[in-house]
């Protein structure tokens, strides 16, 4: 085959094309240059960004062509003949593959009176053509590779932390990376079990282990060359990362990729040509193309106008100038003395008169005597007993949250992590006794007692046979505490003002991020510090510039008028590709730019879509205003 002929003029406008249709055996196989049928006449050719919607192409049926009539037809077995459309050269040879795929469908037209038949068959590059569906993952174990039925995570979130999981060996034998499970790799005597410590995925890395994965054989699409053009190396604009991105098993390529590509603000499409896969950036491009259009009065020249038909809309109504963003709720590590949640009259009850396994004990009529501590946030026990200082109301942390209800609400871990990274559970201990300085002497609840945590507030409860009988010998000197992470009442937040908006009302963006903004700390001093506060590790955050970084980035995306254009280029262009921006409309000096005059960066509409109409020898452009923050 020839190369492809570059005969284009300077404008971008493309000559007028002859289609060729080559057309594989039954058995599969793909066509050859010889195997050009003159029956099947193309329709339209689309091409488009993502998986989301197949690259297809639909032929007419020419039977005056095969010299035949449509009767005698049943559904056959041969549905996998490959379909190559290619543009001719100068000299007639094959110069440029269009369109590459597989016959799936057919339409057919029957009339009473009519012997002809009108019959359109499509062809589609189908998502079975990239490999298998995710199955397995590829995980390290002591050197092997084991296949994991398991759901593909990149560093997954364990307990609310980050956790790395590629391992820093690649698979042997190939040029991608394996899993490894954080919990193989906890300590260093783990790590050296498996001869391999845990790394982050680079979003670089994970395509080509997702693609390696899925389409390990190529048979029909080659996976992505991830370091052409430095997409992913440029140290001013390096891709965002990755967490906790989880990749379900069962899809195919084509949609493992959008989900793992698009949130982080790049794409991909189909290289028919090559039958390939190719990865763009969204918003951005290597290349920046224009439309040609003369100015009204001029004498019309194709090579002056390649998109003599073009519209443009612009609409600011689903623009936002106001970005309300929220986080998690308030939380806070603290240490909370606990409320007696019986009676008074029931102190004087023994430990043998509450064991629970005795028949003839007085359990069943005294139930939380010396077993239930609450917390008392809400006031429902006040009055149930005479209490003295410092237990002597309902516990009140408006000095530890910005807003503080009385309410009741369930103890979470604490923030305090373990030995293992992970967060502590909460922490009971308890004093019948005074130290030195007349402080209550807090020691770690017994190894030996049973506590349940009550889930919708906050409190324990003993559920041994009997309560602890330390606590019961201590009478009024008992006294019991709980460590753990309280909700308050307020989130964190912030508010950006869109001052380059062309719309000058407000219009109000609101977004609830409570899964990735957090304000998380212990309490240090004061009546409620933690009891676990001088711990050296632990998970504490407070992601408010955080947020207001991601809310103007979202600024700078939602002050941007909506463009919708939609050009019609003449012939079979070869000149524009997915991942193209386009800037300008030449001739008539039309700005596509998005933004008011002044505001940088520029932003374009990108190329996200290819329509070939050979009958009227256009190729549609499909442009989208395609702009995505990190995930």
């Amino acid at each position: 085959m020839t190369a492809t002929p570059n005969n284009r003029n300077s404008s971008g406008a493309e000559p007028m094309a002859r289609l060729v249709v080559l057309l594989g055996d039954d058995q599969g196989n793909a066509p050859s240059a010889t195997d050009e049928v003159d029956w099947m006449i193309p329709i339209d050719l689309e091409k488009t960004a993502g998986g989301e919607s197949l690259d297809r192409a639909r032929f007419r049926v020419a039977y005056e062509v095969l010299g035949q009539q449509f009767v005698d037809w049943q559904i056959g077995d041969r549905w996998n003949r490959q379909v190559e459309v290619w543009i001719a050269d100068e000299s007639g040879d094959l110069g440029q593959r269009l369109f590459w795929g597989e016959l799936t469908n057919e339409d057919v037209e029957l009339a009473a009176r009519n012997a002809d038949a009108d019959m359109v068959v499509t062809a589609t590059a189908a998502p079975y053509h990239f490999g298998e569906p995710l199955q397995t993952i590829p995980v390290w174990n002591q050197g092997m590779i084991e296949d994991w039925p398991a759901d593909l995570i990149f560093n997954p979130e364990i307990e609310g932390t980050i956790y790395s999981n590629k391992c820093d060996q690649k698979v042997p034998g190939e040029d991608h990376y394996a899993f490894i499970d954080p919990n193989s790799v906890r300590t260093a005597a783990a790590q050296t079990l498996q001869g391999c410590t845990s790394e982050e995925w680079t979003l670089k890395e994970a395509i080509q282990t997702l693609c390696a994965v899925c389409n390990p054989d190529e048979t029909f699409v080659e996976n992505p060359d991830v370091d052409a053009a430095g997409l992913f190396d440029d140290p001013n604009d390096p891709p965002p990362p990755l967490k906790n991105v989880r990749l379900p098993r069962g899809l195919y390529l084509p949609e493992l990729l959008d989900r793992l590509l698009v949130p982080h603000g790049y794409h991909w499409y189909l290289d028919h040509h090559d039958k390939k896969i190719v990865l763009f950036r969204l918003g951005k491009a290597t290349r920046t193309k224009q439309l040609h259009l003369q100015r009204p009065g001029e004498s019309f020249e194709l090579g002056e106008s390649n998109a003599p038909q073009t519209d443009l809309r612009v609409d600011i109504l689903s623009l936002a100038n106001k970005i309300v963003g929220q986080g998690q709720w308030q939380e806070r590590e603290v240490t909370i003395e606990l409320f007696r949640g019986w009676p008074e009259a029931d102190d004087a009850l023994s430990a043998a008169d509450l064991d629970q396994s005795a028949k003839d004990s007085l359990y069943e009529q005294h139930q939380d005597a010396w077993r239930l501590w609450v917390a008392n946030e809400d006031g429902s026990y006040t009055g149930l007993r005479t209490y003295t200082a410092p237990i002597d109301g309902p516990t009140d942390l408006s000095s530890v949250f910005d807003v503080w209800i009385a309410r009741r609400r369930p103890l979470l871990d604490c923030l305090t992590l373990d030995d293992h990274g992970r967060r502590r559970k909460p922490f009971v201990d308890y004093a019948v006794a005074e130290d030195e300085y007349g402080n209550p002497d807090w020691q770690p609840a017994g190894n030996n007692w049973t506590i349940r945590l009550l889930k919708d507030r906050i409190g324990i409860y003993f559920d041994g046979n009997t309560p602890p009988p330390e606590l019961i010998a201590a009478g009024d000197q008992a006294r019991v505490r709980i460590t753990g992470t309280v909700q308050g009442d307020s989130r964190l937040g912030a508010l950006v003002l869109a001052d380059a908006s062309p719309n000058r009302r407000d219009l109000t963006l609101f977004l609830d991020l409570s899964d990735r903004f957090f304000d998380r700390a212990r309490v240090t001093s004061g009546d409620f510090a933690s009891a676990l506060a001088q711990s050296a590790d632990a998970d504490e955050r407070y992601d408010s510039a955080a947020l207001e970084q991601y809310l103007l980035t979202l600024k700078q995306r939602h002050e941007s008028a909506v463009q919708q254009v939609e050009a019609a280029v003449a012939g079979m262009s070869l000149s524009y590709a997915i991942g193209d921006l386009i800037d300008r409309i030449d001739g008539r000096n039309i700005d596509l730019n998005r933004n008011v005059p002044g505001i940088e960066p520029a932003k374009y509409l990108q190329i996200t879509g290819l329509r070939y109409d050979p009958r009227d020898q256009v190729t549609r452009l499909e442009l989208a205003p395609v702009e995505v923050i990190d995930s």
